[in-house]
């Protein structure tokens, strides 16, 4: 990346596909490197110790980090191991989040809430598997008062 900022300092695009090594690596990178990136794209592996409070403290950490210059723009589970059910939850154990820039975003961003996508495919062979609603729906819609996971975290008075 330090090569490519030469050029077009603002526009690079990240991809993180490092078979659970994400987490760490987001909360180690420098903001001001984040910020460089217009796209970044992760694959989130392991996925499903996600209720318990160590491994969601560190999730939600890296996620939280992307979020603050960054907003998710679009979610592909991985259809390879299933989906496991938790108190409402359907977690695909591996996903891919697509991040854009805060900056690069509509003035009025029009959320889509059909899925699957019509560019998305599934990753193995076997039955499909759509983006459950709890992964788009903000907290809101949902009637709570806890943002999700992929909500912007609040600034704290």
């Amino acid at each position: 990346m330090a090569s490519a900022r030469q050029n077009h300092p603002q526009d690079q695009l990240l991809k993180l596909d490092i078979e659970s090594a994400e987490y760490e690596v987001l909360l180690a990178a420098p903001p001001e490197l984040l910020s460089r990136c217009r796209v970044i794209i992760v694959e989130f592996h392991q996925l499903d110790p996600l209720w318990s409070a160590p491994f969601f403290r560190l999730a939600s950490a890296a996620i939280h980090k992307l979020l603050h210059s960054h907003a998710c723009v679009h979610i592909h589970p991985n259809n390879h191991d299933g989906v496991l059910r938790y108190r409402r939850i359907d977690l695909p154990p591996t996903m891919e989040f697509t991040f854009l820039r805060r900056d690069r975003l509509p003035p009025s961003p029009q959320w889509r809430t059909v899925f699957p996508h019509p560019l998305d495919r599934d990753n193995a062979a076997g039955p499909p598997l759509v983006l459950p609603p709890c992964w788009y729906r903000s907290s809101s819609e949902r009637g709570s008062s806890h943002p999700s996971l992929l909500e912007k975290p609040r600034s704290r008075a």
